[in-house]
């Protein structure tokens, strides 16, 4: 044999070897039966332990545990599973727009996605190297999320609880816009763990029905919002190797409401999650869903089929069934072997019904589905 075959012959049998002990399968776990529904609106104190674990799992309305997290950054390992992201978006009847920036330990990305109906979406990104200046805001309310660059601009700053102002641009697209909610707004806080310590965890805020006001300049197409409905999904946790997420977040008006749906499938630990971050918004009130499934229908790839794994809704939590019909997708690939990123994120229309113990709630509503894994 040929001194070069014996040299690929052994690297493949090496690739093999890490891609089958040390880098391993991918999570497959889904949950598929009914949980609690843990509510913690009366719990006070930490978000971490001093370890950097999480002190309890299960779910708010509004963020009233303190977010400590100077021990994520003790040791070097830990600043590299520390994922961090500020996410802002709307969804209007002609246009969906989403802004971010994120830090995922060892590397950072800025990005503008938008979707004009009737045309393909765009998305307009930035590979941050990790000696570049960037700051992520302290708290889902205080803050400033800032990266400045020759290819973009990304501003987020909290002037208070209930004001923020959201300023993107580069060449293609500028983008201002205030986000404003009243104080009795409710919202969903998720405290998820990935493993039985709690050491590895999802911890989120997600915020739905901002009244948004601004404009945007798309590639010199000018749109003007007054009184839109807006979204921040503000995110901090410590992942494990294999992530990623379906994630269904919709938004509008509808017979007379203000509509809001987050449907979340994450690598949760079944044993000791207790509960999700599935919930519908409704004006300012957030109404707890039991655990939904997403999945593809098989009669139409164009749509997602989604309820929840009880028919019937409990006094704990409510029941959703419904489907997301897709009108266009944009598909973002990276592969390093060892660090991956898979991104679906499809743009349509989510449809169906809530029921609760008192009252039906039917919904149709734009937004996003995203289907995401990665090694990271």
């Amino acid at each position: 044999m040929f001194p070069w075959l014996k040299c690929a012959a052994y690297l493949l049998i090496f690739c093999i070897i890490i891609e089958l002990i040390i880098l391993g399968p991918p999570l497959t776990n889904r949950i598929t039966t009914s949980i609690y529904q843990y509510n913690l609106d009366l719990k006070v104190g930490d978000v971490l332990t001093n370890e950097g674990k999480l002190q309890h799992t299960g779910y708010l309305s509004f963020p009233t545990l303190h977010w400590n997290p100077q021990s994520l950054n003790s040791t070097l390992y830990k600043s590299l599973r520390y994922k961090q992201w500020d996410f802002y978006a709307m969804y209007t009847e002609n246009i969906t727009l989403c802004v971010a920036l994120a830090d995922i330990g060892y590397a950072k990305n800025a990005f503008i996605t938008i979707y004009e109906k009737g045309r393909d979406p765009i998305t307009y990104d930035q590979i941050i190297f990790p000696w570049e200046p960037t700051k992520m805001s302290d708290t889902s309310e205080e803050g400033t999320t800032f990266y400045n660059s020759s290819s973009i601009f990304v501003l987020f700053v909290n002037a208070h609880k209930y004001l923020k102002s959201v300023i993107a641009h580069n060449s293609n697209t500028e983008i201002n816009l205030q986000f404003r909610k009243s104080p009795q707004q409710e919202s969903i806080v998720y405290l998820g763990p990935f493993n039985s310590d709690m050491s590895q965890f999802f911890y989120s805020h997600k915020v739905y029905n901002y009244k948004v006001y601004g404009y945007a300049e798309i590639q010199g197409r000018e749109y003007v919002f007054d009184n839109e409905l807006g979204m921040l999904d503000w995110v901090r946790g410590v992942w494990p190797y294999h992530g990623g997420w379906i994630w269904g977040s919709g938004m509008g008006e509808y017979q007379g409401n203000k509509f809001a749906l987050n449907l979340g499938e994450l690598p949760k630990d079944p044993n000791v999650a207790k509960a999700t971050d599935d919930c519908v918004i409704i004006n300012e009130m957030m109404i707890k869903l039991d655990v939904v499934v997403m999945e593809k229908s098989e009669k139409d790839e164009n749509v997602w089929e989604f309820k929840t794994v009880n028919s019937e809704p409990q006094a704990m939590y409510s029941v959703i069934k419904g489907e997301f019909r897709v009108e266009a997708k944009y598909n973002k690939k990276i592969n390093f072997w060892v660090f991956q990123s898979y991104l679906i994120q499809n743009f349509g229309v989510f449809e169906g019904e809530v029921k609760t113990l008192e009252e039906n709630y039917k919904f149709k509503v734009r937004g996003i589905l995203e289907v995401h894994s990665a090694r990271w």
